[in-house]
């Protein structure tokens, strides 16, 4: 299934650290192909993508972006091919090109390590119907792919998408600390947002999205550092686990407003 869409899209980017050598080399890519952005899951990997089709839109040369839910067998890829190229043909030159695009990390961000689940199955068989796609040549395409997924497909299919590989990690303490002054909009001292910064780094992956989330709990505390240390804490370097807190807590606050 696909759609396609131009539309505006809202959101805070933070513009630090490798942010923007990432989004250049990942524009430029754009207007030769296919772009394969591979990382952690949430480093950041969904952010740059979205934000180098609104730059890249906003120029022109470019009419809007074709995404991708899942493309599993060969009779969808080929009907995919033929729509392209119908549009290549007939429309390309008045209105612009497009753009394909396929991140699946918003709807499988998380799951359990070691399990091989159906979204990831889907993901996997995703991912290489768009690696033969991309020897079209001349197609646009950024397709997002969490580290495991990509090790986890067989060598035919990396060696077909490894020319076009970026690998992204927005790990650094100066982006991370700016996500998080923008996502509280809290003044904190140097010394607790090192502190809290230190943390966040100190899981396996997520780093963006824990910095975001923490921000927003910094937001709705009062700029209350403690309780956000509290809960990467007990996160213990899980991704998941923090997710888990960070909701469980919101569940309680909640409740304790219904109830008051």
């Amino acid at each position: 299934a696909s759609d396609v869409y131009k539309r505006q899209v809202e959101a805070r980017i933070v513009r630090a650290g490798r942010f923007e050598d990432y989004l250049r080399r990942l524009e430029e890519g754009l207007r030769r192909g296919p772009v394969v952005l591979v990382g952690p899951k949430g480093v950041g990997k969904s952010t740059l993508a979205i934000y180098a089709l609104w730059e890249l839109l906003r120029e022109g040369g470019f009419y809007g972006v074709v995404k991708i839910e899942e493309l599993t067998d060969v009779n969808a890829r080929l009907g995919l091919e033929n729509f392209l190229k119908a549009y290549e043909r007939d429309f390309a030159d008045a209105f612009g090109r497009l753009i394909i695009l396929y991140d699946p990390s918003p709807a499988a961000a998380y799951t359990v390590y070691g399990v091989e689940t159906e979204t990831g199955s889907t993901v996997a068989n995703t991912v290489e119907q768009l690696a033969r796609l991309a020897w079209l040549g001349g197609l646009s395409m950024i397709v997002v792919v969490p580290s495991d997924v990509y090790n986890a497909l067989g060598d035919e299919i990396k060696n077909l998408l490894g020319r076009y590989r970026l690998d992204v990690d927005l790990s650094g303490e100066e982006y991370i600390g700016k996500l998080l002054e923008e996502y509280s909009g809290c003044a904190l001292a140097e010394e607790a947002k090192r502190e809290i910064v230190k943390k966040i780094l100190q899981f396996r992956e997520g780093y963006a999205l824990i910095a975001r989330l923490a921000g927003e709990e910094l937001r709705r505390s009062g700029c209350r550092a403690k309780g956000i240390e509290e809960l990467l804490e007990e996160a213990e370097g899980d991704a998941l686990a923090f997710i888990v807190h960070y909701v469980n807590k919101l569940l309680t606050v909640s409740y304790t407003h219904l109830r008051a």
